[in-house]
């Protein structure tokens, strides 16, 4: 399996707070990296600096074999970086179809006309087709989920970065975002999925590392990880939420 993204030595402080100390992993492509940790690990500040939003203090993020600590968010996508954020971010005004067509234009710089077919794939592919005309900001949250998931893969990634999106969901809901995930990563789409429902980690991963206090402590198979017993360590002591 080749590598399509490798996190070297990364760390990050806000004032006197070390938030990431020197996190280290790899992922390879079609493969999906679960993320788990307490509250506070700084899981979402990771993604944060993978896809350009924070610039780490030190480290390395090689993407595709080169270097993109110093590219913008917009060169990231285009590179092939797409991200989802644990409160959907819909244009609320608008329906569900003009959303992913709208991301599909940005993501991928094309004509709405060029947009279109890949706009009602995507719908598709998150179970939305029937919801196409409808306002965004009516949606359901299962459905708010969908359609977050369908705009990070509008601009065509081959990295998807996804935090928390069977996050509030029932275990029915979640079984359908796995499915969701299981054929993204089907396409041969790598992903990174941050996540606190155990069942995701589980049923939907490849390997999961186990983070805490900035720090990447066991990267591991799924089972061996939850049976370990730093797990139960780290849950102990978990702080309050970045």
């Amino acid at each position: 399996m080749d590598t399509i993204l490798s996190v070297k030595d990364l760390g990050i402080s806000f004032g006197g707070n070390k938030v990431l100390d020197s996190i280290n992993f790899e992922v390879g492509e079609g493969e999906v990296l679960g993320i788990m940790g307490p509250n506070g690990a700084g899981k979402t500040v990771l993604l944060n600096i993978i896809s350009g939003i924070l610039k780490a203090d030190h480290g390395e993020v090689i993407f595709l074999g080169e270097d993109i600590q110093k590219a913008k968010i917009t060169e990231r996508t285009v590179k092939g970086i797409g991200r989802t954020f644990q409160v959907p971010r819909a244009f609320e005004h608008m329906s569900v179809y003009e959303n992913i067509l709208a991301s599909v234009v940005y993501g991928q710089k094309v004509s709405e006309k060029e947009a279109a077919a890949k706009a009602i794939e995507i719908l598709k592919l998150v179970k939305l087709g029937e919801r196409a005309n409808e306002p965004a900001g009516k949606l359901s949250l299962i459905n708010r989920k969908r359609l977050e998931i369908g705009a990070a893969l509008a601009s065509d990634p081959k990295l998807l970065l996804l935090d928390e999106v069977a996050g509030g969901l029932t275990n029915a809901e979640v079984a359908g975002i796995l499915d969701i995930v299981r054929t993204i990563k089907n396409s041969g789409v790598s992903i990174i999925w941050i996540e606190h429902i155990i069942q995701t980690l589980v049923d939907g991963t490849d390997r999961v590392m186990l983070m805490a206090g900035g720090r990447d402590l066991l990267t591991a198979p799924p089972m061996e990880v939850m049976n370990s017993s730093i797990v139960n360590e780290v849950y102990m002591g978990a702080d309050e939420d970045e």
